[in-house]
């Protein structure tokens, strides 16, 4: 069964714990929750090694670069040496072509004005979301990606910036445009190296932005998941499921419509599948976000800090349970966690495990 990942054992030793990453009967949304140091990092790295051995995709935004080399275990990089292409954004930016059009099948390319109007999409909910602003970007993107075709060329978030300090119709609403593209054109955070993120050689790719700023870190991972959003759209399916890996996301933007929060309410049926992880939950979603997070169909739950435990435990029990839950949160060891979802005793059991378990989770 390939879907089934081993990640440990039963608390006795005696079992082994799988986790059926695509559950046909709920989602396959993971979440990974617990305290520094208390092996949910570890506990990534094993599922991403387990899901690269089983050929599946993955793609990691790594926020706090905890995948970082040097901050990774020893054997991830040397195991995953052949599978990985591993990009320091703050050095070599992310690599993506924005105005690379998609090829839909071996003999349709798609639109212009398809490609345009899906880079609106990406780009307004950092450049302007008002009809005037959408308007000015359709129009601007449209005309640099012509124009840069005709050359034989691809244009570039450059070409864009250009393009509107050049607009004399509406010169102050361009330049505001163009004043909150220049950071990410400096920063060269999107060259043209990677034509689609779909089509990567690799299995498995990892965006490190531990030296970049919290407001670019937020604004390229939007940019990286409304690409993935907008290539799964057209060409995404479940027969060939992508995982995209988010560490720390509570520092991404959630808001409803934003592309993490429409991946997890209608990801499923494009094939994307989101594994979010953090220390801090509380206070940090609207109640809408808190909801559709809870309703991931995987919850891996290692020891919390301790004024997290409470929630915690909500989100993983019944309200019988809950003060039970809490309790053996708080008591968990380094390298242990309670579960709840399409978790297995035993690689063949047919059904999941039907209440939260505590697992030792697996080492290497």
């Amino acid at each position: 069964m390939k879907n089934r990942i081993l990640i440990g054992n039963s608390m006795s030793g005696d079992i082994s714990v799988f986790m059926d990453i695509l559950y046909p009967k709920t989602n396959s949304h993971t979440l990974i929750l617990g305290e520094s140091g208390a092996g949910k990092t570890y506990f990534t790295q094993v599922l991403l090694r387990e899901m690269i051995g089983c050929q599946y995709r993955c793609f990691v935004l790594d926020l706090a670069g905890s995948l970082a080399r040097g901050q990774a275990e020893k054997w991830f990089f040397e195991e995953m040496r052949e599978e990985v292409n591993y990009i320091n954004v703050a050095e070599k930016g992310t690599g993506i072509n924005l105005f690379k059009r998609i090829q839909l099948d071996e003999e349709t390319l798609e639109k212009i004005s398809a490609l345009s109007s899906r880079l609106v999409d990406t780009l307004s909910f950092y450049l302007g979301k008002g009809e005037v602003q959408r308007s000015l970007l359709y129009q601007a993107i449209k005309k640099i990606v012509e124009r840069a075709e005709k050359k034989g060329i691809s244009a570039s978030l450059a070409d864009l910036m250009n393009e509107l300090n050049n607009d004399m119709d509406n010169v102050e609403i361009a330049k505001k445009i163009a004043l909150k593209l220049a950071p990410l054109v400096d920063g060269a955070y999107f060259d043209t190296n990677i034509d689609s993120v779909y089509e990567s050689e690799k299995n498995l790719m990892i965006w490190e932005m531990q030296s970049v700023s919290l407001q670019i870190k937020r604004v390229i991972s939007d940019i990286i998941l409304w690409q993935l959003w907008g290539e799964a759209v057209v060409s995404g399916s479940k027969e060939n499921p992508i995982f995209v890996f988010i560490d720390e996301f509570q520092n991404i933007n959630l808001i409803p419509n934003s592309p993490t929060y429409k991946i997890l309410c209608e990801g499923r049926k494009y094939g994307l599948n989101l594994l979010l992880a953090t220390q801090f939950f509380r206070g940090k979603f609207s109640p809408e976000v808190e909801m559709a997070v809870a309703q991931m169909g995987n919850k891996v739950c290692f020891k919390p800090p301790e004024r997290e435990a409470k929630l915690i435990a909500e989100i993983l029990g019944s309200y019988e349970d809950r003060k039970k839950t809490e309790k053996e949160l708080k008591e968990l060891k380094r390298g242990e966690a309670k579960v709840l979802g399409n978790f297995y005793l035993g690689k063949e059991t047919l059904n999941p495990m039907k209440k939260v378990n505590k697992v030792k989770i697996k080492t290497i």
